[in-house]
């Protein structure tokens, strides 16, 4: 596996556990997720040995807590297993308990879907489930947020997520992917003379790199501390006069037409921006999100046009249908 699609620490060991581990009930829990309803009742009620029925009721119960399935061993689960077994068959052996075959196992798993109209990820969802990425990745490439929507996607769908390796490779592509679709538009979008004066801000200058003395201010009014102003002022200027027509903020995506796309800003006197895609349509990069939707962005003149700079930072606010501008 190439460095640029290695496997990303997306999730934290407990997380991880959180998501994908067996679960670990309390009695509370286990009343909660072990009691059956009707339509439960009735897929343990139609199977014949009482081991088999107890296996299936714990896979619903850890279905209903995870949306996940699991293989085990008896050992692992054996505090649950005596609760199923208490709760429901208190009149039989619990020593006569026996684990069951991948064969039973599989048809449990094809109950349960069916039981709550849920679905496998199969290799097609987890082919639409990339392309999804790629658009989660236009507006962030923070690789827990395309974790977390596509998830929240896969739930909508009513689809078993993948395991947690499918996950990160997958979000591992789409990152890298997106990083080298930036990369590409850069070096179509920069000038020489932007190139010229964003490699001088990488260069050293005395034990600092020159992007650094943003963020710093002089020392005191000495005439020395006032010259370097003067200079750093100089430097800079070449780079704010080429991009000071830009509007970088926070915009409500209202619409897509056919031929742009309506953004509007949030100033006190808002402003409607008929903005286009450079080199990826915007609807591409929303995906089936619902408009209108928040981002942040940078907008550029570009030719008598607008358009922006590629990437979107998706903002958790949700419009109501009754939002005005006022």
């Amino acid at each position: 596996m190439s460095s640029e699609t290695r496997r990303l620490a997306i999730l934290t060991d407990k997380e991880i556990d959180d998501l994908y581990a067996l679960p670990k009930f309390t009695d509370e829990e286990r009343h909660l997720y072990f009691t059956l309803s009707a339509v439960e009742r009735e897929a343990v009620d139609a199977v014949h040995t009482i081991s088999v029925s107890i296996h299936l009721i714990l896979q619903l119960g850890y279905f209903k807590a995870k949306r996940q399935f699991f293989v085990y061993e008896p050992e692992s689960v054996l505090e649950d297993l005596q609760y199923i077994f208490d709760q429901h068959f208190p009149d039989s052996k619990f020593s006569a308990l026996k684990t069951p075959s991948k064969p039973i196992r599989l048809e449990q798993w094809r109950t349960i879907l069916k039981i709550f109209n849920f679905r496998l990820c199969d290799s097609h969802a987890k082919d639409e489930l990339e392309l999804k990425s790629q658009r989660l990745a236009m507006l962030s490439t923070q690789p827990i947020y395309i974790l977390r929507e596509a998830r929240q996607s896969l739930t909508h769908q009513r689809i078993v997520a993948p395991g947690y390796r499918f996950m990160q490779e997958m979000i591992g592509r789409v990152v890298a992917a997106e990083r080298k679709r930036i990369t590409q538009l850069l070096e179509r979008a920069l000038t020489p003379s932007h190139i010229k004066h964003l490699d001088a801000l990488l260069q050293a200058d005395e034990g600092m790199y020159r992007i650094s003395t943003f963020k710093h201010e002089a020392n005191d009014f000495s005439y020395k501390e006032l010259r370097r102003e003067v200079e750093r002022r100089k430097f800079f200027q070449a780079l704010h006069a080429e991009w000071k027509n830009c509007k970088k903020g926070k915009f409500m995506i209202e619409r897509d037409l056919k031929r742009h796309t309506i953004f509007i800003d949030f100033s006190k006197k808002p402003k409607a921006y008929a903005v286009l895609g450079l080199n990826s349509e915007i609807y591409e990069m929303i995906g089936d999100q619902p408009l209108p939707i928040m981002v942040e962005t940078v907008l550029l003149p570009w030719f008598g046009k607008i358009i922006h700079d590629g990437i979107f930072v998706a903002q958790q606010v949700v419009f109501g249908p009754n939002c005005v501008f006022r």
